[in-house]
């Protein structure tokens, strides 16, 4: 074989050179790279929402409870001393030296002072449940919240929450967020009649869509700086080896190590077997004296390498965004349990428990966008209306994630299983846990204190949980990722089932807390990094938008369902066997789900062909047929 030299030499290696820029960008992506400051200030902004997360179905779904109990109080028909729960045996005690078990509301009751003479497992309860003048249970005011809030949510999501491959609306969807997850739970202190429980409960709604805006908007960002990684970047900048050069001098076994390092020196028939240029080959002997385009030193091509370092690096930000949210949990929650131990009021101590996260979340999440890049997409033409704007940016937010479901039905339908399984999932999910500080007041009348013991337990056992997965993850085969994923949701069977069966003691809130806290946090990360895997490049804010509708745009059913058949039993253990329907019925799905055949058909849709000038181009150009 001759050898090449001179001006042919460099043409051809300038010609190498524009393949592999254009494979990278092909495999990769054209994107900024990241560093290690924009990587912290992504934790960073999670740092701050996932306290206030929590707070909102803890503390401040018992204040509002809390206000609801004692307006309810206010009936005529008072309040009754009970035995652990509502359902318990009527206490006695001694009023006014006078035997009682059941009185009228009385400022005595209302600072919670027992009867004399009764024993420390009462409690006391509203005889008559429903809130004066609306004949609602106080109970369902939190419930009814979740409800509205949810089809917020959703509706939101469906008409705004694909926007976010445009412009500049990624990274002002999370300024946005910050402000209103951040603001209202500063300013509920401040709300302290218990008649006004209707203000802190729009204070509530305000701030979970807020929450839910920031986290879709904060998941877009997890696909792109995956991509964007050090490490995804320095895979696809492996050299694809051009033909080798035959050098009949070589020695047997030896290569010429004069030659540019972008050219493999082969005397055929020469080289031992796995040894190639500074060993980065290390399969097989070459007769032709050529190495296969694209293979590098572990048989992977340049495409399947950055995939599996995309996927290891998904894994890694996914898991480590929870543990760093767990430990903020922790921290926020020390300051909480300060706020208890040291207010003798009630609920002015459940409202600083609120502030608490409130400042936290400002500070910290404002510190995470100060080092976020804005990652801008395509700009689009918008009205100077105002109205106009709206109208418009929501008929293509709808536009958009209809398409993205019509591309899933017909070219993608192995994440439309993911898709389906995870919204049923989550409409039982998260009605266990919106509902849960609700219930287990109700029934236990759990105090601030208990709530603080379930926030410690939860997550420090949370914390623990996600930390030991993170290394694991990134190890995972796609097959065994999808396996410990389904397990971990059939797990998830058992909450319902205990809370619909169990729950007479409190050490029951406590236990269901510490088990589910080792399953529940990796679900979602778990889901996370799964879908970025089989998330085609181009569609992150689209998609990531409709895996949003299914976590949250559905929930409302649960609530509906939780509301409904406490409205008509009185009881929420009823509500609960029937949500754990939902989670049964998403486990077809995920067993259904191939996540090979799903990231055969990312890499199809990634490569463009039949989806070139077709009508879900504009998902991945960012240009409207509206």
């Amino acid at each position: 074989m001759a050898t090449t030299t001179g001006p042919e030499a460099a043409g051809s290696e300038q010609a190498n050179s524009d393949e592999q820029t254009a494979e990278a960008e092909r495999v990769g992506g054209v994107l900024e790279p990241t560093d290690r400051r924009e990587i912290i200030s992504w934790f960073a902004y999670d740092c701050g929402s996932s306290p206030v997360a929590y707070t909102i179905v803890t503390f401040w779904a018992l204040l509002i409870t809390e206000y609801g109990r004692y307006e309810a109080a206010g009936n005529p028909a008072g309040i009754e001393w009970r035995e652990h729960n509502k359902d318990g045996n009527i206490c006695t005690g001694t009023c006014s030296g006078v035997p009682c078990g059941q009185h009228p509301w009385s400022s005595t009751a209302k600072k919670q002072l027992k009867p004399e003479g009764m024993s420390s497992d009462c409690t006391w309860f509203p005889s008559d449940n429903t809130l004066p003048h609306t004949g609602i249970d106080y109970s369902a005011t939190v419930i009814y919240c979740n409800l509205v809030t949810q089809l917020g949510c959703g509706l939101f999501l469906v008409c705004f929450g694909s926007l976010g491959d445009f412009g500049y609306m990624r990274y002002r969807g999370l300024v946005l967020g910050w402000l209103f997850f951040s603001l209202p739970p500063i300013a509920v202190v401040f709300v302290n009649d218990t008649s006004l429980y209707w203000i802190s409960a729009l204070g509530y709604a305000v701030t979970i869509v807020a929450i839910v805006t920031a986290q879709q908007m904060f998941d877009s960002y997890l696909p792109l700086l995956a991509k964007a990684h050090m490490r995804t970047r320095a895979a696809g900048a492996h050299t694809q080896w051009t033909p080798a050069v035959a050098v009949t001098s070589a020695p047997s076994g030896q290569l010429t190590a004069s030659l540019a390092a972008s050219t493999v020196v082969v005397a055929a028939g020469l080289v031992p077997e796995g040894v190639f240029e500074n060993g980065l080959v290390s399969k097989g002997v070459l007769e032709d004296g050529l190495v296969p385009e694209g293979v590098l030193e572990d048989g992977l091509s340049v495409a399947e390498r950055v995939d599996r370092t995309r996927q290891s690096v998904a894994g890694e930000l996914a898991f480590g965004a929870a543990s760093i949210g767990f430990a903020a949990l922790l921290v926020v929650t020390l300051f909480q349990l300060a706020m208890v131990s040291v207010v003798d009021d009630r609920l002015l101590a459940l409202r600083l428990c609120v502030l608490v996260a409130g400042v936290w979340a400002f500070v910290f999440s404002a510190a995470g966008l100060s080092g976020l890049r804005t990652r801008p997409g395509i700009a689009f033409e918008t009205t100077t209306s105002l109205q106009a704007k709206a109208s418009m940016l929501s008929r293509l937010g709808f536009h958009r994630l209809w398409l993205s479901t019509r591309i899933l039905y017909k070219h993608h339908p192995e994440m439309g299983k993911l898709l389906i399984g995870h919204l049923l999932s989550s409409i039982t999910i998260a009605t266990v846990i919106s509902s849960f500080t609700v219930f287990v007041q109700r029934e236990l009348n759990a105090t601030a204190t208990d709530i603080i013991m379930i926030l410690i337990i939860a997550g420090f056992i949370s914390l623990v949980s996600t930390a030991s997965m993170t290394p694991a993850v990134k190890r995972f085969s796609p097959r065994t990722l999808r396996l410990v994923f389904v397990t971990f949701q059939c797990i998830t069977t058992a909450w319902p089932l205990w809370a619909a069966l169990g729950m007479h003691q409190k050490w029951e809130m406590f236990a269901l807390v510490s088990v589910g806290g080792l399953i529940n946090p990796c679900i979602f990360p778990m889901t996370r990094t799964i879908f970025q895997q089989i998330l085609p490049h181009g569609y992150e804010a689209a998609l990531f938008s409709l895996l949003g509708v299914c976590s949250v745009g559905f929930s409302w059913i649960g609530s509906l369902t939780m509301a409904a058949l406490l409205s008509a039993t009185g009881s929420m253990r009823l509500g609960f066997l029937a949500i754990m329907s939902f989670v049964l019925l998403s486990l077809v799905f995920y067993v259904w789900f191939d996540f090979d055949k799903a990231q055969e058909d990312r890499r199809k849709i990634e490569a463009g062909g039949e989806l070139e000038d077709s009508e879900f181009e504009e998902l991945r150009t960012g240009t409207s047929k509206l």
